[in-house]
């Protein structure tokens, strides 16, 4: 039933298979790689996103950052999350890491030795603005980079045991679910985004 031609098929099939290894690979070596470390964190914000549904519609300004340092206080490690999509470039038909790259970069660059892990959150409804060239995509990471600066250089909260991660479920029931033409209708001239 794929709407996919069998060679592409094979391709993917392919790549996940390599890439499920290589995630294995490098789990791997960072469990082989664990170390002592301080984890500590804070909370930035970050204005770049827009909600990409309703113009003014609601955002997630939060920069949430988890430092983690040795346990002479060296940092090794910086983990932000901001709640955008990586798509200042959009209609570039290349692989890019968009303002998620350039921020990770700038953060590395200003800390050599540490790795530095953004991460997009929740951002479904919301794209970088402004957005299209790369000067907005430069923007739009150093604004992340700057932001991380400032919170290393704030007192932050320790966590002083380990994380715990919850998960509810809500159940949000339709009054009556739409047919494929009816969806179809819906859309109108617009496209589907």
């Amino acid at each position: 039933d794929s709407l996919l031609a069998l060679e592409q098929l094979v391709h993917i099939s392919q790549y996940t298979e390599m890439l499920t290894r290589k995630l294995e690979e490098v789990t791997l070596a960072a469990l082989k790689n664990r170390k002592p470390s301080l984890l500590a964190w804070g909370q930035g914000q970050a204005s770049f996103a827009a909600n990409r549904r309703t113009k003014g519609g609601p955002t997630d300004p939060s920069l949430p950052m988890l430092r983690v340092t040795t346990p002479d206080g060296k940092l090794s490690a910086v983990l932000v999350n901001y709640a955008c999509h990586g798509t200042t470039l959009e209609g570039i038909n290349e692989i890019h890491g968009d303002w998620i790259g350039e921020a990770q970069q700038r953060i590395e660059a200003n800390h050599p030795g540490i790795i530095s892990m953004v991460a997009i959150g929740c951002g479904a409804d919301a794209d970088p603005s402004p957005r299209g060239e790369i000067e907005d995509m430069k923007k739009n990471g150093k604004e992340i980079a700057d932001n991380v600066e400032k919170l290393l250089s704030a007192q932050l909260q320790p966590l002083t045991s380990p994380p715990v991660g919850k998960m509810k479920w809500v159940s949000l029931p339709l009054a009556k679910v739409p047919t494929t033409n009816e969806f179809i209708k819906q859309t109108g001239e617009k496209g589907l985004r």
